[in-house]
């Protein structure tokens, strides 16, 4: 898959632009804050639906109006294609691919671009929320199902520490608890175990890559160090049982 065009209207600081890139590898330089960076992020967007550098797209909109436009022309071995955003300030984001709007998820499933920034580097020295909010992304590009638990776990944790926070001393909540654990433990243990998964698919090449850089003189091994101490091999069930004697 090769791009064909870009096109870009009041994004970041391009007011208005058309690109037409080359056929083989392109290189972008130029000064600082020319926005070379903000070329490869319009092109990520279009791409996966979605920026590498915010989770809020109407920072992407320019200083000079309301909205922004992204348009981006693909073209594969045997199809083209054309995928348009239009990015609004107060309301959601919309897309469409050859002119006709479509859905994000339908577009959008599984994204086809991948970013490596120098912020990538906090996967080694950076926070364990980082390295989960990297697994989040991965994982949301390719599997709709993760996306909706990821977004419900988030919900329902938000609910459940409000209730704790805003609780009537009077009232017994443990009936209202119980309800909100349920749907923490079901969506907490389909989030873990499908980055598990992802870990587990990646490592094969992960040690073959480090093999080829190294000659053969090193090997690699990672661990997944959730909060809850998991045993290796441990099952949807048994990760279940473990989340509800913890919580």
């Amino acid at each position: 898959m090769i791009v064909k065009r870009l096109v870009l209207k009041n994004f970041r600081n391009y007011s208005d632009l058309s690109w037409q890139p080359g056929s083989g590898i392109n290189i972008i330089s130029g000064n600082n804050a020319q926005g070379k960076t903000n070329i490869l992020e319009a092109l990520y967007y279009s791409a996966n639906g979605r920026s590498f550098r915010t989770s809020r797209d109407k920072e992407i909109i320019g200083w000079n109006g309301e909205d922004s436009y992204v348009s981006t022309q693909f073209e594969g071995k045997k199809s083209s294609f054309e995928i348009s955003s239009y990015i609004k300030n107060e309301h959601q984001s919309s897309f469409s691919i050859n002119g006709q709007k479509e859905r994000k998820n339908k577009i959008f499933k599984p994204g086809f671009a991948v970013v490596f920034t120098p912020a990538d580097l906090d996967l080694i020295a950076g926070s364990p929320s980082g390295r989960r909010k990297w697994l989040d992304y991965e994982l949301g590009s390719f599997k709709i199902d993760y996306l909706h638990n990821l977004s419900n776990y988030e919900k329902v944790v938000n609910q459940r520490n409000n209730l704790f926070k805003n609780r009537d001393r009077r009232l017994n909540i443990s009936d209202l608890i119980g309800s909100w654990d349920e749907q923490l433990f079901f969506y907490g243990v389909n989030l873990i175990t499908e980055r598990i998964k992802l870990l587990r698919e990646l490592f094969p090449y992960l040690r073959e890559v480090v093999s080829i850089l190294t000659d053969g003189r090193e090997e690699i091994t990672f661990n997944y160090l959730s909060s809850l101490p998991l045993d290796k091999g441990m099952d949807k069930k048994g990760i279940l049982k473990l989340y509800k004697e913890i919580v």
